[in-house]
């Protein structure tokens, strides 16, 4: 996407806006962010229990990083060149690599937000270190065991398009 032409680049922007989920966030459609939300609460659950657990513990909920995160597809979050292939992996795969890319990035941090406070592991997730390796936030994504069928059904049945 940084590399094409204005008009392609423009296009492949354009239709983001299609992604019923980006609009959500977009609109700030609070019922509906919540809905997906749940969806990505239910992938972290099925991929990391403990730092699952343990940031209901501590309160920390999902929307309190996940908003920005989805808002900038990254850019704000991610180094800009490990952004730019988030967005790249994105116009090919759809909205399922996002969600999957949230547990990825989650998983490359586990092990540090498993054992941190309330204020250690806000401060991480909302300012993601920029020594980020990009190779193992996209393992650690391809490992994300929540297939699209599942993906789609979870969706589904929140009443949210597939």
């Amino acid at each position: 996407l940084l590399y094409m032409e204005p008009f392609p680049a423009f296009v492949c922007l354009a239709n983001i806006l299609n992604s019923h989920c980006l609009m959500t966030f977009y609109r700030m459609d609070i019922k509906t962010m919540r809905l997906y939300i749940e969806v990505l609460d239910d992938m972290r659950e099925v991929n990391l229990p403990e730092l699952n657990n343990h940031l209901k513990r501590l309160e920390i909920t999902t929307d309190l990083f996940i908003v920005d995160w989805i808002l900038t597809l990254f850019s704000k979050a991610l180094p800009l060149d490990v952004a730019g292939r988030v967005w790249d992996v994105y116009l090919y795969e759809g909205d399922w690599f996002l969600f999957r890319c949230v547990i990825g990035l989650l998983s490359v941090y586990n092990d540090v937000l498993v054992s941190g406070s309330f204020e250690e592991c806000l401060t991480l997730l909302t300012h993601i270190p920029a020594d980020l390796s990009e190779t193992e936030l996209f393992e650690r994504t391809a490992s994300v065991k929540y297939s699209k069928d599942r993906f789609n059904a979870a969706l589904q049945s929140r009443g949210l398009p597939t």
